[in-house]
């Protein structure tokens, strides 16, 4: 988009030398990138990138569409690093699974500039916005989230999920880190520094693991009855959301899978084996499932 800047996420440095020129209207960032895989930035980053924009006269928009209402533990993420938002972006669960919403949250300051005189009020109205009914819903979920403590049970069994994952998987030949905060959690898989192949032939394990692996993880999670999927802009990346009201034995389940899933595949040999075994039973009846 013309007069957008991508700027690496999590790097000051180059955050700083983007709004040097005092031209930018804004930043926009995810606390934890989603899509990319659930990449966590440093410690500070947040705090630091709303100083930055401070200085630079830049607003500081956090897009918490994924990690807003509850999911990483607190209502909303940015309240780890204990900063604010100009604007903040929410959408998805604000519904509740119930109906499609998007709301933007700023200052009343910011809104009047934008929208505070004659010419410009309804530049912001679109065809379905207000919609009662989506509105119902994402009151009722506040209201639930709110009654519920559900941004502190996330925090809970988040901490639960992540502990019990890195027990179980630690020294897993092709689990490079497992990540995230609350219940917004990442699995990279991939090659390590453990076993010869991983070794001697890195290119081709890592190929497999962001072209097969994820996919093919997340099928044998949903055959045992969970749900999840690989990262959408990395595949090798499979990404654990459990529902906000999940229970503790209901953590140890999908800790006690994902840990069966994987410790069938200490290699990428018996993963190809499973995966050709499989794609041929589904050539041999048509590609019927």
């Amino acid at each position: 988009m013309e007069g957008c800047h991508r700027v690496p996420f999590g790097d000051l440095a180059a955050l700083e030398k983007a709004l040097a020129p005092r031209r930018a209207a804004g930043f926009v960032v995810e606390p934890i990138q989603g899509e990319r895989g659930v990449v966590v930035p440093p410690e500070g980053y947040l705090r630091k990138a709303q100083e930055l924009c401070l200085r630079a006269g830049t607003l500081f928009i956090l897009d918490e569409v994924q990690t807003g209402l509850g999911r990483t533990g607190a209502m909303f993420s940015y309240q780890a690093e204990e900063c604010a938002a100009d604007i903040l972006i929410l959408a998805k669960s604000l519904g509740g699974s119930i109906a499609p919403i998007g709301a933007t949250l700023t200052t009343r300051k910011i809104h009047h500039r934008a929208y505070g005189a004659m010419d410009r009020f309804d530049l912001h109205g679109t065809t379905f916005s207000g919609n009662a009914f989506s509105c119902v819903a994402a009151l009722e979920t506040l209201r639930i989230l709110a009654d519920e403590n559900l941004a502190a049970n996330s925090a809970a069994r988040g901490k639960q999920l992540l502990e019990g994952l890195r027990s179980r998987l630690a020294g897993h030949p092709l689990v490079r880190e497992v990540r995230g905060r609350g219940l917004f959690v990442g699995i990279e898989l991939g090659a390590t520094d453990s076993g010869w192949m991983n070794r001697h032939a890195r290119p081709l394990v890592k190929k497999i693991s962001k072209s097969v692996f994820g996919q093919w993880a997340a099928l044998k999670m949903l055959e045992k009855g969970i749900i999840c999927q690989p990262a959408s802009h990395n595949w090798n990346v499979l990404r654990l959301e459990p529902p906000l009201t999940v229970k503790e034995a209901e953590v140890h389940q999908v800790v006690d899978s994902v840990a069966e899933v994987l410790g069938e595949y200490q290699g990428v040999a018996p993963l190809l084996k499973d995966v050709t075994g499989r794609l041929g039973k589904q050539f041999a009846k048509g590609w019927a499932f």
